[in-house]
């Protein structure tokens, strides 16, 4: 029994360190978005600000679930 929950969470674990990794690309993306559309277009600033920000909630998420693993 300890041996399957060690496997699903060493398996979740993997799964959580891809979606970070998915999460620290997004917001990087969207922060170069941001810094070439700076002074340009309004819009689509706020458009890379709201991504950067949802990314970011979305990493300190997975930090919450990883300090529970």
């Amino acid at each position: 029994m300890n041996e399957e929950y060690g496997e699903e969470v060493s398996s979740l674990s993997i799964d959580l360190n891809q979606i970070n990794k998915r999460m620290n690309f997004i917001f990087l993306l969207s922060f170069l978005g941001f810094k070439a559309t700076f002074n340009k277009d309004k819009e689509l600033c706020e458009i890379f600000i709201k991504i950067m920000y949802e990314s970011n909630q979305v990493k300190n998420s997975l930090k919450t679930i990883f300090s529970k693993l």
